[in-house]
């Protein structure tokens, strides 16, 4: 009996079957952020629905660096957007040149140039970022305990997670332990009363190449100075 007890308790550590138990959001949300680091690359594939209406993502991470494109459903890209570490990008099928969007000049010109701030912009306009960012904390530095508890351990596409669940409103999200990810948001937003969905289909976490996080080929990076140069040209 004893060396079965010692058994499932070594199971629970190695085999991260949920076994462990989080005290607070915040202390799971540090330790996930921990194993977000040490996996570090990401290849997603996302089903998101806005009420009602469906479309596909693949995304791409490698640290703080990302690409997310919407894709058709034989998973050719047709919008995209894309940061580098320093710009952002996006891009469309139907255009021969990305264009930057120049966030960081945007909050320079209204005194904001906080290097905080520009990071949590990095993540709020990545399409699939709640996926990565869930803890909300990512965003805005502080988790309020009492508005966010743990709910039931479920499996969500194959995978198993956490339900976290915000207790004044219907935002839930459910997070894999083994990537630190949620593979389930649905997240509503009040205003608009639109409700997004998000569906974790697939995740890989193999080592990405300099092609998998850059521009399609036959689309050439257009920025702000080239822009300017073509006007007065």
């Amino acid at each position: 009996m004893k060396n079965n007890l010692l058994l499932i308790l070594v199971l629970c550590i190695f085999l991260l079957t949920g076994c462990k138990k989080y005290d607070t959001i915040e202390e799971y949300a540090h330790a996930m952020k921990e194993v977000r680091a040490k996996l570090n690359s990401y290849t997603m594939e996302i089903d998101v629905s806005t009420n009602n209406i469906d479309e596909h993502y693949i995304a791409y991470i490698n640290g703080h660096n990302w690409k997310t494109e919407k894709v058709d459903d034989n998973k050719n890209f047709q919008d995209g957007i894309l940061y580098d570490g320093k710009e952002v990008w996006t891009y469309s099928k139907s255009k021969t040149s990305a264009v930057q969007v120049p966030f960081r000049l945007m909050l320079a010109m209204q005194g904001i140039n906080l290097k905080k701030t520009n990071d949590t912009v990095m993540k709020i306009i990545n399409p699939i970022g709640v996926l990565v960012n869930w803890s909300f904390n990512e965003m805005t530095g502080y988790i309020d305990e009492n508005a966010w508890d743990f709910g039931k351990k479920k499996k969500y596409n194959g995978y198993k997670c956490r339900m976290i669940e915000n207790l004044d409103n219907d935002d839930i999200v459910c997070v894999s332990d083994k990537y630190g990810v949620a593979v389930y948001a649905k997240i509503k937003d009040d205003k608009t009363n639109t409700i997004m969905e998000y569906n974790v289909k697939n995740i890989s976490n193999a080592p990405l190449t300099e092609k998998d996080l850059d521009i399609p080929d036959g689309i050439k990076k257009l920025s702000i100075s080239g822009i300017f140069q073509d006007l007065m040209n």
